[in-house]
């Protein structure tokens, strides 16, 4: 509880705890647990006065090895197809909630004639990876493709795997349209028919 910064200051309370599955299986369900207890202490700090001068820090802390942790941005959230593995993608998704990536695709300029690069954030909701064994399509895919098979969309990852979105929402689009993840993703394999190797980025 510095006077002028954050995150500064004698260190006045502390808790020791056990964090279950339920609590730390997600960032969102680990920060909404880890605020409850945040919120008790300080209120127990503020009760028992430790904030007054002169203070009686907690002694024994070894913050030598300390460092500070990146700040989480929208760019941490971006799936790299290329090269994140099934593991690394279901592990971001703990960690940031909704992903996302770039639908690249080409239109023809009405004016011009000529083609025209475009490109579309794709928001990704409630991933899983596909259990059992891979099929002939996915093991020779790039990563990155969309497949449609037995009429579930997938994605293929760099280490073979496919990953099942639950929903999509495209960028521009109101959520969940036109439909289910299949159907978004047939949506956008339509505005790139042209192209053999289309596939996420």
């Amino acid at each position: 509880m510095h006077p002028q910064k954050f995150d500064h200051g004698h260190i006045l309370a502390q808790d020791v705890f056990e964090l279950s599955n339920e609590t730390s299986s997600s960032f969102p369900g680990l920060r909404a647990y880890m605020g409850e207890r945040g919120a008790e202490l300080l209120l127990d700090t503020l009760w028992k006065g430790s904030f007054i001068p002169p203070y009686q820090p907690i002694q024994g802390q070894v913050l030598t090895k300390a460092s500070e942790a990146p700040k989480l941005t929208k760019q941490h959230a971006h799936i790299d197809w290329q090269n994140w593995s099934a593991d690394t993608i279901m592990r971001a998704q703990k960690a940031m909630g909704t992903l996302w990536s770039i639908w690249p695709y080409e239109m023809t300029n009405k004016d011009t004639g000529a083609p025209e690069q475009k490109f579309l954030r794709i928001q990704w909701h409630d991933l899983r990876v596909q259990e059992g064994e891979r099929s002939a399509e996915a093991a020779t895919s790039r990563p990155g493709a969309p497949l449609i098979l037995d009429e579930n969309a997938a994605i293929v990852t760099n280490d073979g795997q496919l990953i099942l979105p639950g929903s999509v929402t495209i960028e521009g689009k109101k959520k969940g349209w036109p439909g289910n993840a299949t159907k978004a993703i047939q949506y956008l394999q339509g505005l790139s028919k042209s192209s053999s190797r289309s596939g996420f980025s």
